[in-house]
């Protein structure tokens, strides 16, 4: 990620077990963007996609402008 650069950036996440460290498949991740020193700017997120052993990507401009972001992640692994 480069923070503060227009155009798109890749994301990605890599899940693992806490206590075996072994990766985990996940179906899909949403990271949730929020600047809160600027409320103005409004929040975005993305979603990613699985198919990485053990995590997941994509690409998006979410990071386009400089400043302290909180990021928020919420992962999905699935019915099984």
């Amino acid at each position: 990620m480069v923070p503060g650069t227009v155009g798109e950036n890749l994301f990605s996440v890599a899940v693992v077990d806490y206590d075996s460290r072994r990766p985990v498949k996940v179906q899909s991740a949403r990271l949730s963007f929020d600047e809160p020193w600027r409320p103005n700017l409004g929040d975005s997120h993305i979603v990613l996609h699985g198919g990485h052993k053990g995590g997941c990507a994509g690409r998006g401009a979410n990071l386009s402008m400089a400043g302290r972001w909180e990021v928020d992640m919420f992962v999905q692994r699935g019915l099984g």
